[in-house]
């Protein structure tokens, strides 16, 4: 009787493993088709990024021209090195690191633009860095509290991005203390209808599927906040 339960149990066991085994070959598939499916979906948008900054910060250079010709040349370098570097991007997937650099020279291009009325203030550990997360995902969002939150504000305002270790997920915080919504504003940006937020709730469902979370909170005077939560595994 001993021995057949051991057969038994072995058997389950090996069927177990044979399962384990294939749902795991299943999954890897999967994820590969995913990143593949990912990078032509980013390649295509790509141009769409590229053309809309250069034909606007283009059309913000030239309205600084009759200003300040020094500033203006600061800004078409800048303008020169952040096309540069997207026009070479291969992948839409990147090292964190990079993805804050090139943040970082996006908000200094902004912030020539709308007169240095924001600071930036980046508080990730360095041993996060070496995550990929989805390239120009912070972007948009940083552009908006530029725009909409801290341009109107007369005295200007702050934007935080913060990101915290959580075993196998990653989370960001990304705020400002900008203007704020209103409750019609909020529900126009909730449904994700602008092609930057679009285009960020796109991308991370193609690459993730419902594995992840982002979520935008706003009130008038009280900024904005937006959480976001990945998978470290890409």
């Amino acid at each position: 009787m001993i021995n057949k339960v051991n057969c038994i149990l072995k058997f389950i066991k090996d069927k177990y493993k044979e399962l384990i085994y294939k749902n795991s070959f299943i999954l890897k598939i999967r994820k590969r088709k995913r990143i593949r499916d990912f990078n032509i979906y980013f390649k295509l948008i790509k141009d769409r990024i590229y053309s809309n900054f250069l034909i606007e910060s283009l059309n913000e250079a030239s309205n600084l021209c009759h200003k300040d010709s020094i500033t203006v040349r600061e800004l078409l370098i800048k303008i020169n090195v952040y096309l540069k570097y997207i026009l070479n991007i291969k992948e839409g997937i990147v090292l964190l690191e990079e993805e804050i650099n090139l943040l970082v020279l996006f908000f200094s291009i902004e912030n020539i633009i709308y007169g240095s009325r924001a600071e930036l203030h980046i508080d990730i550990p360095k041993d996060m860095m070496n995550i990929r997360i989805p390239l120009l995902i912070f972007q948009p969002l940083i552009e908006n509290s530029i725009k909409h939150g801290i341009f109107p504000k007369p005295i200007g305002g702050d934007i935080y991005i913060k990101a915290f270790d959580n075993q196998d997920r990653v989370e960001f915080i990304i705020c400002d203390t900008g203007v704020g919504m209103s409750r019609e504003e909020f529900e126009k940006v909730a449904l994700m209808k602008s092609f930057g937020l679009k285009n960020i709730k796109d991308r991370l469902e193609m690459l993730y599927g419902f594995n992840y979370h982002f979520k935008i909170e706003s009130e008038i005077e009280g900024g904005t906040k937006v959480y976001l939560t990945l998978p470290k595994e890409v």
